[in-house]
Parts: C-alpha cells; structure tokens; sequence
C-alpha cells in the first residue's frame, strides 16, 4: 500500500504542474490543533487528483490535496461504487510542506488505530462523480518507507468535497 500511495503523489505532484488544472474540490482539517486547507486540483479528462478506478474485484478512491504539502485520503472498496458504500480500508498519509517525498511523512499505516471516512455523498458516473464527507485517522511519523514511529503520533479529522475522475 505505501509504495501504491508514494507513487501516485509522484504522478500527482507532475500533474499539478499542468497548465490547465483548475480546482475542482478541498479537503479542510485540523492537524494536531492546527486548522490547514488543501486544494484538489483538475482538469478535463482523467487528469484529477480525485480518482476512482477498478482494480480488479475492488474499487479504488484517491482524494490527493496539495498546498501545505500533500494530503492523500485512498479509500479501498470491494466491488463498484455506490452511494452506501462502505470502505473495506482507509489509508491517510501527510506529506509536509518542504519535506519531499523520501523526507517525514505522517501516516495512519501502523498508527495502531483503524482511520475513519465517512461519506455525505457519493456519487459515480461513466466517466466523472463527486465525493463528500469527513475523515479521523491518527498519525504517526515515519521518514521515507519506513515505518511509523508510534512514540511520534497526531491526530488529524477533516473534511473533503470534491469532483472525481472516475477511469474503468
């Protein structure tokens, strides 16, 4: 899963540099206890940093936010998605501002806690959908593959609202 997640911030961070992207969502949350923003960006096609896409029997959704570094929210289902779907599994990773992608990084993978999506709307066409809700998870540090550090742990909880690329 963090190889999965580390490679799509990279093909994500090539995409932002596009000229054409437009921001087409925004995931809110507080960080500890500091409120940060980041900004989904996107164009026409599949090139978003919202995606949803089948990988064999289950369907993944990717919500990357940049700006003070990079959020990624990737939610696994098994089978297609609907309205009252349920995620089978939650990742979020915290990329800080300056630190690269091999620097720190905050990560609920072996953070010791299940993190949480909950979603107001979700909604999926043939090639585009929207995503909203909230999420929870806890955070704990790890510097480039490594694993978390749980001595070194925050909380993070948010919000997210967003247009999605939908590949099949």
């Amino acid at each position: 899963m963090k190889k999965r997640i580390l490679a799509g911030i990279l093909l994500v961070s090539s995409v932002q540099f596009a000229a054409a992207m437009e921001t087409i969502g925004t995931i809110t949350a507080t960080v500890g206890d500091e409120a940060q923003q980041w900004k989904i960006l996107g164009s026409d096609g599949n090139d978003a940093m919202a995606k949803a896409y089948k990988i064999g029997p289950v369907t993944s959704l990717e919500i990357h936010g940049g700006g003070q570094g990079q959020l990624v929210i990737e939610a696994i289902f098994a089978g297609s998605l609907s309205p009252d779907s349920r995620p089978q599994e939650v990742t979020v990773v915290l990329f800080p501002k300056g630190e690269g992608f091999m620097g720190a990084r905050w990560t609920s993978e072996g953070a010791g806690s299940d993190p949480q999506v909950t979603f107001d709307a979700l909604e999926v066409g043939d090639e585009s959908g929207r995503a909203e809700g909230s999420f929870a998870a806890r955070l704990c540090r790890a510097q480039g593959f490594g694993d978390a550090d749980t001595a070194d742990c925050r909380d993070i909880s948010g919000r997210f609202a967003t247009r999605l690329a939908v590949e099949k």
